[in-house]
């Protein structure tokens, strides 16, 4: 289901990406694949506790790429679904 903008009376992308199933579903993505290119990259630097500034930004990327991934498909699957619907409605 597709929040409409209660203003234009149109689905509104923003608003579609900020919805909670969406945000969820990135978020259940970025957790496990974050884990586990962080457990893959930068094991041996977290086993020795050597916890820096550069680590926690390379540590962050890992959750952060996936979540963007997701977000970036979903907004994707979103205009494709606005085209169909267009096309089927013509």
């Amino acid at each position: 289901m597709r929040p409409t903008n209660s203003r234009s009376g149109s689905d509104s992308p923003w608003r579609y990406l900020r919805s909670r199933p969406v945000v969820r579903r990135g978020l259940a993505i970025a957790a496990p694949v974050g884990t586990i290119l962080s457990a893959t990259n930068q094991y041996d630097v977290i086993a020795h506790a050597q916890f820096t500034p550069r680590l926690w930004v390379k540590l962050l990327l890992n959750f952060t790429i996936p979540f963007t991934v997701s977000m970036v498909s979903a907004a994707l699957n979103y205009g494709a679904g606005r085209e169909s619907t267009h096309q089927q409605n013509s």
